[in-house]
């Protein structure tokens, strides 16, 4: 700790400096006799002053949870040498709102004992947040002499995005040779029945129907449906973060991509993620309850990155984009390389769904009658992009704060690509 004077010391010594002078100066030995109970206390307090003597830890209840969860923190105060006054302080961010406890508190703590502090929070956001720091203020008897102290216990909180339930997504045009959740109409091995046909050669004996065989008195086998799979791939617009209402729209998005990458997981398939801003980053197609994780993860440090540089979706490595795979684009359609983007993505051959979260109604026009009329012709312009993107073959619904996402992808079936055609099942 880093010890320093206070402005106590400073006016007692000149209290008693002022006392002895007159004192000197006037003859008079009451004054000297005034002086003695001031010089005696800072010489006591000065000699009490030694080292803080105070050991502090901060400690919290969890490293993960979700939004609009409690987040518990526990200050293990402890004296070694003697009675100490001790403020702390929790210097959390903006996110992070605390419900009881406040966050800055003063406590004695008795010689040889210790102390705990309690405090509860709330986390308001998604992201990943440093609650690890400490202030610290120690005050020994006297209160000449203060030790201060900023210490980082080096504690971070993931904060998920509160996910929305999918129970109907698009259908992605083609799948893979993957064991998944998808049927396809070609008969072959899997689980799910397809048709009873006559028994040819190089079929397995333990397809075998014995009930129709007894009663047609000739071999005839179960043919099942292939399972399959498919690759998805969600495209988050970064260039830009639009405040309009409650939530923005990186935090739509977000909340958007987790709560599709978490459905279509589920269904056994392979998801990716492209963040395609200032700052270009991507995690490759995979499945399983890691790939949950890491999306996660990779949402929760997705930041809006300004950059004016001309970016075209080349830029991105093998491997990111599989053929033939769903990309379903979260975007403000806002920056034209953005839009630039999506439009080659489709012209490539994807098949693609935007999903529109810029809310055009929160975006408050100025009060003049010029500041309307430009914000009409604003929306009237968004309309005509949202039409030459459908004609195209792009499918655009929009989304906001105001319903679910799965009140916004059961528009979709209006807006079926020309080529791979998705629907919503």
């Amino acid at each position: 700790m880093t010890p320093r004077y206070t402005p106590k010391l400073s006016r007692y010594v000149g209290l008693a400096g002022f006392l002895l002078l007159m004192g000197i100066f006037t003859g008079l030995s009451e004054m000297v006799v005034v002086a003695v109970p001031v010089l005696t206390s800072l010489a006591l307090g000065l000699a009490l002053s030694g080292g803080p003597g105070v050991d502090a830890r901060l400690s919290c209840d969890t490293e993960r949870c979700l939004e609009d969860d409690a987040i518990a923190f526990q200050v293990d105060l402890h004296s070694g040498t003697g009675a100490a006054e001790v403020s702390y302080g929790l210097p959390l961010p903006e996110a992070i709102e605390l419900v009881e406890g406040p966050a800055r508190h003063t406590v004695f703590v008795h010689g040889d004992a210790s102390r705990t502090e309690s405090v509860r929070a709330v986390a308001r956001r998604w992201g990943v947040y440093d609650v690890g720091r400490l202030a610290l203020r120690v005050h020994r008897p006297g209160r000449y002499v203060v030790h201060e102290e900023v210490s980082n216990a080096g504690i971070q909180v993931k904060v998920f995005p509160g996910a929305e339930r999918i129970l109907r997504g698009v259908v992605p045009p083609t799948t893979q040779v993957y064991s998944g959740n998808y049927v396809s109409r070609a008969a072959g091995e899997g689980i799910e029945f397809a048709v009873v046909r006559p028994f040819t050669y190089g079929d397995d004996l333990r397809h075998v129907n014995w009930r129709v065989t007894s009663r047609r008195r000739e071999l005839h086998v179960n043919r099942f449906h292939v399972e399959r799979n498919a690759d998805v791939v969600m495209f988050l617009d970064t260039f830009t973060d639009v405040r309009a209402g409650k939530f923005s729209t990186l935090d739509l998005s977000v909340r958007g991509a987790a709560s599709l990458a978490w459905r279509y997981l589920s269904r056994k398939d392979r998801v990716g993620l492209v963040g395609f801003g200032g700052v270009v980053t991507w995690l490759k197609v995979a499945s399983g309850q890691m790939q949950v994780y890491r999306i996660v993860d990779h949402l929760l440090r997705t930041r809006p990155a300004e950059s004016f540089a001309w970016k075209a979706i080349e830029f991105l490595p093998r491997g990111t984009l599989p053929p033939q795979a769903l990309v379903v684009a979260f975007s403000p359609l806002v920056d034209p390389r953005s839009i630039r983007a999506l439009q080659d993505l489709r012209e490539r051959g994807f098949a693609l769904v935007v999903v529109d979260v810029l809310d055009e109604d929160g975006v408050a026009a100025e009060p003049s009658a010029e500041g309307r009329l430009a914000h009409r012709v604003w929306k009237l312009e968004r309309d005509a992009l949202r039409f030459e993107l459908n004609a195209r073959g792009i499918p655009v619904v929009r989304w906001t704060e105001d319903w679910s996402l799965q009140s916004a992808l059961s528009e979709l079936p209006r807006f079926r690509p020309a080529r791979a055609r998705g629907v919503v099942v």
